[in-house]
């Protein structure tokens, strides 16, 4: 076989390094979905007295119309079961893994659905498939990296506090190292003197999230790169085989 003909089978082969990696997008019309597959979202409940509260949850499209698409993802003041209205809430919604880089872009939608003060932030984790969170309502474990702070002086819904109406914010990767290193965004809904009887926290729902940055590969992806590698090096040992005899 002639070199140049086995040219392209070794390009193909090598192809699943970079053309199977796309930008990372989710539109969160299936909840379900999320957390399917080997790289995965993940959720945690930090919520002081979370005994009974509520985890990220699929937007009611009754209380809220989703930005586009079927659906949305929502968390609200019921992310603590206290009831003494002192308890603070800290509910976090991790991406899949993710391949870091600065300058990358993180596009999505949000809005509150009532008056009651919300606050969210958008942090950043370098530590791969790390999802540490520490274990109380205020720590923050290895999400420390603020990328976006949406009404963090809690100001009631509105022109001056969280949008009631769906409104896109864009944060901008910092802080890694060069070269890049994988890690994981963190959605971070946290809110003081809330829950039942408290004062802050209504319902805040996100939608169509798209982004510059790649998913880290499944396993299956470098399987196929692999196998592609090994076909490809077999062509080339075969054609110096026949050329010796």
């Amino acid at each position: 076989m002639n070199l140049l003909r086995s040219l392209p089978l070794l390009v193909a082969s090598a192809l699943p390094l970079t053309a199977l990696a796309q930008n990372f997008q989710q539109s969160f019309d299936s909840y379900s979905a999320l957390f399917n597959g080997v790289n995965p979202w993940a959720v945690q409940n930090r919520s002081d007295s979370p005994a009974g509260g509520q985890t990220w949850f699929a937007g009611d499209t009754a209380i809220l119309p989703p930005q586009s698409g079927t659906g949305y993802v929502a968390a609200n003041f019921f992310s603590t079961g206290g009831l003494t209205g002192t308890e603070t809430v800290s509910n976090w919604l991790f991406s899949p893994v993710l391949n870091l880089v600065n300058g990358g872009t993180v596009t999505f939608f949000t809005r509150s659905a009532g008056s009651a003060p919300d606050h969210l932030e958008l942090r950043l984790s370098t530590n791969g498939t790390s999802t540490n969170v520490g274990t109380t309502s205020t720590s923050l474990g290895d999400f420390t990296t603020v990328l976006l702070d949406i009404n963090p002086l809690l100001q009631p819904g509105g022109a001056t506090g969280y949008p009631t109406g769906w409104t896109q914010f864009t944060a901008i990767v910092t802080g890694v190292p060069v070269g890049g290193i994988t890690g994981r965004l963190g959605f971070r809904y946290t809110v003081p003197n809330s829950g039942f009887n408290g004062v802050n926290g209504d319902y805040i729902g996100v939608d169509n999230l798209t982004s510059s940055l790649t998913a880290v590969p499944e396993p299956s992806t470098y399987a196929i790169c692999i196998v592609g590698l090994a076909v490809g090096g077999w062509l080339v040992s075969r054609r110096r085989t026949a050329q010796a005899a």
